[in-house]
């Protein structure tokens, strides 16, 4: 009887992360172990099991093992993997169906981890600043490119943790990425100078062909769903991530993503980073609506008026489907989550990363 593999993975909104499952599918095609392997996806990705399944089967499979690239036993393998494959049998039945365990337990991982560990160390990438612009007194965009690799592989929202030895003490501090994916090395970031500081006057000295060793990029505050309606609220420089999560989401098809609202809130006008960019992109995309708000605005400000919290409840609404994020200071973010859970959202709905 001639086996057939499905490699099944959860599936991602960001492509680049389904093409790397596909590579390590190819990968595990390539070492003649077996003859008939195909990709499978939860959600986000193609194919699906199903879709699997059936061209394993057109290739000659009587019996289909599959293989879930999870780490740990959780509930996507628990409940949803074995409802998927009880469907593929009584669509199938003539096909013998096999579900093998999570990679977890495995002693290879824990070999893997000290080697990334033990690269970490021993060879940190360089970033290196290649560009800069004021945004705002106090304010600067920052474009680095890696030149240690040729693609840097994140998605939009992610951070990278910089460190530098600053008066005999080793520094490090984590800033989000504000660009989205390119296929290059590149990645920008927006940060304020802190006087006072440690690391960011030492960013802020920086000239191009400067270098600084960079970890990442790591990090979860990343669109979960891109189809579902999402409410963006960001103050001060919690803006960053969402100018890149901006980019990539309007590099969605159209019937591929949920209708984004972006609350953003400064002190005054000039601070209203990247200003000019959503308002662009609010003109010129309906699905994206820009609102703007100061909390010590002039007379002559024709826009919104207060905290972010009071007008993200606002664009809500009755709503309560949505999905929320959230970035910036630690009272404004803890102070709008609980606001939400107030209004019965599950803090599933409510994805955030919050700095003092």
């Amino acid at each position: 009887m001639i086996t057939g593999i499905a490699i099944f993975a959860h599936g991602s909104a960001v492509e680049s992360a389904n093409e790397a499952v596909r590579g390590v599918v190819r990968q595990f095609a390539d070492s003649g172990e077996f003859e008939l392997v195909e990709p499978s996806f939860l959600e986000l990705g193609q194919p699906n099991l199903g879709g699997a399944v059936a061209r394993l089967i057109e290739r000659g499979a009587g019996r289909v093992v599959v293989v879930p690239y999870f780490l740990t036993l959780g509930k996507h393998l628990q409940r949803d993997l074995p409802k998927l494959v009880d469907e593929q049998r009584a669509l199938h039945p003539g096909i013998e169906f096999h579900i093998t365990p999570p990679l977890d337990g495995h002693p290879s991982l824990a070999a893997i981890l000290v080697d990334r560990a033990r690269a970490a160390l021993s060879c940190p990438m360089q970033a290196v600043l290649e560009s800069y612009r004021e945004l705002a007194p106090g304010v600067r965009h920052f474009n680095f490119a890696v030149p240690s690799v040729e693609r840097l592989d994140f998605a939009a929202g992610q951070f990278v943790s910089l460190s530098h030895d600053i008066n005999g003490k080793h520094i490090t501090r984590a800033y989000s990425i504000s660009s989205a994916p390119r296929g290059d090395n590149r990645f920008s970031l927006c940060l304020n100078l802190v006087p006072d500081g440690l690391f960011s006057p030492f960013l802020f000295a920086m000239q191009p062909g400067g270098a600084v060793a960079m970890q990442g990029p790591l990090g979860t505050f990343t669109i979960r769903d891109p189809r579902r309606e999402m409410i963006w609220v960001a103050t001060g420089t919690g803006i960053a991530p969402f100018r890149g999560m901006l980019d990539a989401w309007l590099a969605l098809p159209r019937a591929g993503r949920g209708a984004v609202t972006l609350v953003f809130g400064a002190r005054y006008p000039e601070t209203l980073l990247y200003r000019d960019d959503f308002a662009a992109a609010a003109a010129a995309h309906p699905d994206f609506t820009f609102i703007p708000t100061l909390s010590r605005p002039p007379e002559s400000w024709p826009g919104a008026r207060g905290h972010v919290q009071s007008h993200a409840i606002a664009a809500i609404g009755e709503r309560r489907d949505v999905q929320v994020y959230i970035c910036g200071l630690k009272a404004m973010v803890d102070d709008l989550r609980a606001q939400l859970k107030a209004l019965g959202f599950d803090r599933r709905q409510v994805v955030y990363e919050k700095f003092d």
